[in-house]
């Protein structure tokens, strides 16, 4: 699976995941997965991620948005 934020550590597959749990904005989805939040250079990936590749999923979700702290990361 693609590395999406090389500083952390995150995975493609856990950004699509934070963003089904109802991280539908940019500061949601840095702070669901830490991504984002070392030098910056995968933003531009997580917004595309955000909307072109889950948009159907954030409209639900911003509806009915979760509550929590930040996601663990998905195993394998």
């Amino acid at each position: 699976m693609m590395i999406i934020c090389l500083c952390q550590g995150i995975r493609e597959k856990d950004v699509r995941c934070a963003i089904r749990q109802g991280a539908c904005t940019l500061a949601k989805l840095k702070s669901a997965t830490g991504a984002g939040q070392g030098c910056g250079s995968c933003t531009q990936e997580l917004r595309y991620l955000l909307h072109h590749k889950n948009g159907s999923a954030c409209h639900f979700h911003e509806e009915n948005p979760t509550q929590g702290g930040p996601l663990k990361k998905t195993s394998d």
